[in-house]
């Protein structure tokens, strides 16, 4: 089955690798946004307590 689709493997592989960069830089972005919002806050909050 492998010798029949020798480039199925790769191309899976290759998808996969696409699919978690894409999700990794997904949650980059989502852990970035909370991270400035937590700043945005702290900082709005300080100088008020």
């Amino acid at each position: 089955l492998a010798s029949s689709y020798p480039n199925r493997g790769r191309a899976s592989y290759h998808a996969g690798l696409v699919s978690s960069a894409a999700y990794g830089i997904l949650a980059g972005f989502v852990f970035t946004g909370i991270l400035a919002l937590i700043l945005y806050i702290m900082a709005l909050f300080g100088g008020v307590i």
